[in-house]
């Protein structure tokens, strides 16, 4: 099952899996999927290193802590963890469109165009991926465009007058 989550105007998206924990683990596991800042992150990092999870349940707290950097604006860390989502569940679209978006709001659209594509051919046309992949896709074009010419510097601008201060005021 996928949790799609609105943030910001934008679409993440956060895969969960039935989870059988302890009550313990329960507000850990709440909170890590708030995705609300250094809480969230230190939430999730407890889960990623300490409940012995593997494969898609383990994937799934890298993605929930990748989207809250990505939230906090630590795209860098977002992607590593996106990365590692990737490693343990390559057949999960919404981690590659989650790493898409990252990587486009560090600028690298190339590899954004590329992990929306994958997320498309994983989950299909998602209501939000066409137009992703149309963004990007422009964003790409327009990084690839060769810069426009170099315009001629303006005119230089005529020395400032002394207004005659330095003839003693005569008006030489």
């Amino acid at each position: 099952m996928k949790r799609h989550v609105m943030i910001l105007g934008w679409v993440l998206l956060v895969p969960l899996m039935g989870f059988s924990i302890s009550p313990a683990h329960a507000s850990d596991q709440s909170v890590c999927y708030q995705l609300s800042g250094r809480q969230s992150v230190d939430a999730c990092t407890r889960v990623i290193e300490t409940w012995g999870w593997s494969g898609a349940n383990l994937s799934s707290a890298y993605t929930a802590r990748g989207v809250t950097y990505h939230v906090m604006g630590r795209y860098r860390k977002a992607i590593r963890d996106f990365n590692k989502a990737i490693q343990l569940d390559p057949g999960d679209g919404a981690i590659y469109y989650n790493r898409a978006r990252s990587n486009e709001d560090l600028g690298r659209y190339r590899r954004a165009l590329s992990d929306v594509q994958k997320a498309i051919a994983l989950d299909g046309p998602v209501s939000y991926y066409p137009s992703a992949l149309e963004r990007i896709r422009g964003l790409a074009a327009q990084q690839a465009a060769p810069a426009p010419a170099a315009t001629a510097p303006p005119p230089a601008k005529p020395p400032l007058s002394s207004g005659g201060a330095s003839c003693g005021g005569k008006g030489c």
